[in-house]
């Protein structure tokens, strides 16, 4: 019999700690859904965008103006959202195809 553990672990940060983490959440959401507008965009023009275009597209849009707050995140957060958005992509197509 295989016996599994598990561990609740809690944070208590303080408040720059939660202005940071709501900044990091704010930021990736507004990265994956950007690039999935783009990703949508692109399909019906039948054009193909994958997620290391995006992630160099969003190393150029970091430096424009307006952009500026995405300079305060770590580039990974940002990267991982855009990883984590081809990644679902990428399985509702295979789910599809299997169902099909």
């Amino acid at each position: 019999m295989k016996i599994l553990k598990a561990y609740k672990i809690r944070i208590y940060p303080n408040q720059n700690q939660k202005q940071y983490f709501e900044k990091c959440f704010g930021a990736a959401r507004f990265v994956y859904n950007t690039v999935l507008a783009y990703k949508i965009d692109s399909y019906k023009h039948g054009i193909s965008y994958s997620a290391y275009d995006a992630i160099k597209d969003f190393t150029q849009i970091k430096k424009l103006d307006g952009y500026e707050w995405l300079k305060e995140i770590n580039s990974q957060i940002l990267q991982q959202s855009i990883l984590d958005l081809d990644f679902a992509i990428y399985s509702v197509f295979i789910f599809s195809a299997i169902l099909l």
